[in-house]
Formats: structure tokens, C-alpha cells, sequence
């Protein structure tokens, strides 16, 4: 351990370069978030607030109120969703309030997978070596930046919510763990966050709320089994979770969306668990790439440092069954895609799939290696002197590996890279003048029927789907209420 300490502290200052590497990574999309501007159902929910900024028609939290029980009661059951959905930063009578939606998502969800893989070691220098390669990952890799970065009702009710909810998994684990001489301020502080956040997350998107509330009744029946104490602690997480999904569930707008535009599209429950478990296991051999390995062998001695450095009192002491539990855990985020739609469709969802990804690959990393660790064995020993003794070049070659792999077989797809080029080119400026052309059309009171040209550019990055020519399309009609048109129409 003392060969082991001194050699780490040596290179104590590699968090400091990931986290460089880490900002270098979020600079173009952040950059590229000046450019943005609302869409889709940022206008069909946005528009109560909007109404009550520009026209003084009532009151803040008289506009929230009418757009939570509009949507509620006609067509969108997740209250949580609305509520956040509601609130769109445009609506706050500037579209270039729509600039923090890139940074609020980025921040979200990089300092949310901090907090929570900290719990493992309760040093947040070792939890940013061992997290800032799969976030960098996660940001370059993930399947569709639009929907994850730049569209706000898409963005806040998926990324943005599963990101929250990884403090919520942490407030729970802490309060279940918590001393009983803690102070109690902050006992109560964290009991009303955990709370607020079990209504947050219970009444938005069903992938997130269904696989937390998953794990929290698991935890729930081992400590009532196990650990009385530890389930009288927690059981008001738990019970809030569960009845702000029921809420959603039970709702005027799910049965109207089961009874209409999903009528006999999903499977039965069995059906879905086990379409569920199959993508997952498949998803997961997909995606534990070749990047993905050298990330963990990156990774695996700083976590054994972690884990014999750290006061943790967790205990790594069944990790097939960890792996297991954790693996279905993960299978039910899928289960009400499966049940409703018969299909992962959204492409917000599939990308809080992949992140989760990260969490599940991560978290059993920790855990195995904790586990290997605990045992003491000559292997592990072995294995650890010679990483020891050899960590710069261990390091540097692996990282070498990926950027090589990266580069040849990522770069171009990647999210950073595409964010660059609009930027390079100068695409992002043509797209805010066409963007700024028709916002001085749709703020003069004096036109009534706003005629535009459609936005000639490859606009997948930022843009999640412009109008049509159709003035009765849903986009066009929506878009029309929120600015108080007759009609718009795109050529």
C-alpha cells in the first residue's frame, strides 16, 4: 500500500489533465449552444409561460399552472415532464435564453456521475481519474447531441432527469448509511432534496423512473429482510417514488395515449421484460468496444487505489449477484418502451440508454475489482506491483490505443467533431441569420401570415426538425399559437 500510495501521489496531478480533456471535449458543443434556438414542442408547451411574459395576460405561476394541468389532462400523463417542459427558457420572451439549455445538460450530467461514483471513494481527485475517460466517451459517442444537448423539452425531461436521479440514488444510499449523530438540519435537508427529487423523477420519463424505483424496491425488500433500520429510513424515497409513477400512470393523458396513438402497438409485460433483457445483453456486447476495454484497464488501478484508500464501509462481497441485479436493473429502463410503443422509437431515450451503459459498466468494474481486491489474492498482488512499477507507460499506451482507435474509427461521427466543423465552416452563423431573419417576422404583430424559406443546411446537430410547407402540419400550427400567427408556412 505505501509503494502503491507514493507512486499514485506522484502522479496526483493526472486528474487536472482529464478534466482539461474533459473541457476540451464539452467547448465546441458548448460553443455551438449559442446558436440554438427552440423547436417542436418547445412552442406547444412553452407557449402558456410565453403568453404570460410578452402579453401580461397573468401571472408566472398562473402560466405554469394552466400548461401543467392543459398537458396533464390531455394528452402528456408525466407531470414532471410538463412542469419542466412548461418552463422552456425562450418563453421567457428571448430565444437567446435557449444558450444555457447546452451548458445546463453538459453540467448535469458531468457533475451528477461525479457525485455519484464519489460514493465510492470520498475523494473526488480519484473519482475524476476514474470517471473522466467514459464521460469524455459518453459526450463524443452518444448517439443523437440533438436530442441530449440542444432540444430543451427533449433534453430536460431525459438527459437532464437521469442525470438528477443519480443524486437521488446517492441520498438514498447515504441516508440509509447515515450516522445517527448527524446533525439534524442536515439530516432534514437531505430527507426534503431526496423527496423533491423522487417527485421529479416518479413523474417524468418512464425508462428513468421505472429503473429507479426498480432498484430502490430492491434495496427496500433487502433492508426489511436484512436491515429494519435501513428500511424505515429510506422507505419514504421509495413510497414517493412509486406514487408519483402511479400518478403518471393512472392519469387522464396515459390512457388517452394507450387508447389512441399506441392502441395495440406494445407487448404484453412479460413480453416487454423479456424484449428488454435481450436488447440489453445485446446493447451491451455492441458497445463494450475495444475503447471500452482499454478505458477499463485504464481505470482498474486507480479503483483498487480508490478502494483501499477510501473509508467506504461498503462491502464487495457477492458481485455475480451484483452483476445480475444490476444487469435487469438496466433491462427495465427499456420495459415501458417495449410495453407502449413495442420499440425503442425516441431517440432521447436511446440516448440515456447509453449512458447508462457507462453507470452499469463502470459500477461493476468498481465492484468486481473491490471484490478482487478484498480477497487478497496473488493475482491481484502480482498484477498490481507490475502496474505499479510500469503506471506512465501503462498509462500512455493505453491512451495512445484509444485515441488511435478513436480517431480512425469515431472521429468524424462524434459529437465534438461535428460541433467543430458547423463552427469552422461557418455554418452555425448562416443558421443563426436564417434563425434571426424569421424571429424578426415572427415578433411583428403586423404580420399575420409568416412565410418563410426553409433553413438550407445539413441542421441534424442542432435542429431537431423544421416546418413544412403544410400550414396545417402539427409543427407549423404549434409554432404558429406560440407567436399568435394565423398561419406559417416553409417553402
Amino acid at each position: 500500500m505505501n509503494n502503491m500510495s507514493t507512486k499514485f501521489k506522484k502522479i496526483s496531478y493526472i486528474y487536472v489533465i482529464l478534466l482539461f480533456g474533459l473541457f476540451c471535449v464539452c467547448a465546441p458543443l458548448i460553443i455551438l449552444g449559442f446558436y440554438n434556438y427552440p423547436m417542436a414542442d418547445d412552442w406547444s408547451m412553452g407557449v402558456f409561460v410565453y403568453k404570460s411574459i410578452t402579453l401580461n395576460d397573468c401571472s408566472l405561476p398562473v402560466a405554469v399552472a394552466k400548461g401543467v394541468k392543459y398537458w396533464f389532462m390531455t394528452g402528456e400523463p408525466r407531470f414532471s415532464a410538463v412542469l419542466l417542459g412548461v418552463i422552456v427558457p425562450s418563453a421567457f420572451g428571448n430565444e437567446h435564453f435557449y444558450r444555457v439549455v447546452c451548458i445546463l445538460m453538459l453540467s448535469g450530467l458531468i457533475l451528477c456521475e461525479f457525485y455519484f461514483f464519489n460514493l465510492f471513494f470520498h475523494d473526488i481527485k480519484i473519482t475524476v481519474t476514474i470517471t473522466a475517460i467514459p464521460l469524455m466517451l459518453q459526450i463524443l459517442c452518444v448517439p443523437y447531441p440533438t436530442e441530449t444537448f440542444y432540444w430543451y423539452v427533449g433534453s430536460v425531461n431525459y438527459t437532464f432527469i437521469n442525470s438528477l436521479s443519480l443524486i437521488l440514488i446517492g441520498l438514498f444510499f447515504k441516508l440509509s448509511n447515515r450516522d445517527d449523530k448527524i446533525n439534524k438540519f442536515r439530516l432534514a435537508s437531505r430527507y426534503i432534496i431526496a423527496i423533491m427529487l423522487s417527485i421529479l423523477v416518479g413523474g417524468n420519463n418512464f425508462g428513468t423512473s421505472l429503473s429507479r424505483l426498480c432498484l430502490f424496491g430492491f434495496m427496500s425488500l433487502m433492508y426489511l429482510i436484512y436491515n429494519r433500520k435501513k428500511f424505515f429510513r429510506t422507505i419514504s424515497i421509495t413510497a414517493t417514488l412509486m406514487l408519483s409513477l402511479v400518478v403518471c400512470l393512472l392519469s387522464p393523458g396515459s390512457a388517452d395515449r394507450l387508447a389512441g396513438e399506441y392502441a395495440n402497438a406494445g407487448f404484453g409485460p412479460i413480453e416487454s421484460i423479456a424484449k428488454s433483457i435481450k436488447h440489453t445483453a445485446l446493447a451491451i456486447v455492441a458497445y463494450t468496444d475495444m475503447k471500452m476495454i482499454l478505458t477499463i484497464m485504464i481505470v482498474l488501478p486507480f479503483v483498487a487505489y480508490g478502494i483501499k484508500k477510501s473509508s467506504s464501509r461498503m462491502k464487495f462481497a457477492n458481485p455475480l449477484v451484483f452483476l445480475i441485479i444490476t444487469f435487469l436493473i438496466y433491462s427495465s429502463e427499456l420495459v415501458p418502451n417495449y410495453y407502449v410503443e413495442g420499440a425503442v422509437r425516441a431517440q432521447r431515450m436511446a440516448d440515456i440508454y447509453f449512458y447508462e451503459y457507462f453507470l452499469f459498466i463502470i459500477t461493476n468494474t468498481i465492484y468486481w475489482t473491490g471484490w478482487f481486491v478484498s480477497k487478497e489474492r496473488t493475482l491481484s498482488g502480482k498484477m498490481t506491483t507490475f502496474v505499479i512499477k510500469h503506471l506512465m507507460v501503462y498509462l500512455l499506451t493505453l491512451s495512445t490505443c484509444i485515441l488511435i482507435i478513436f480517431a480512425v474509427k469515431d472521429l468524424r461521427t462524434s459529437s465534438s467533431y461535428r460541433a467543430a466543423v458547423w463552427l469552422a465552416k461557418g455554418y452555425a452563423s448562416e443558421y443563426r441569420d436564417e434563425w434571426e431573419e424569421r424571429l424578426i417576422v415572427l415578433k411583428d404583430p403586423s404580420i399575420t401570415d409568416a412565410s418563410f424559406d426553409s433553413i438550407n443546411l445539413y441542421h441534424e446537430l442542432i435542429y431537431y426538425a423544421d416546418m413544412s410547407d403544410d400550414p396545417n402540419s402539427w409543427l407549423n400550427l404549434k409554432c404558429a399559437e406560440y407567436y399568435g400567427k394565423n398561419t406559417i408556412v416553409v417553402k
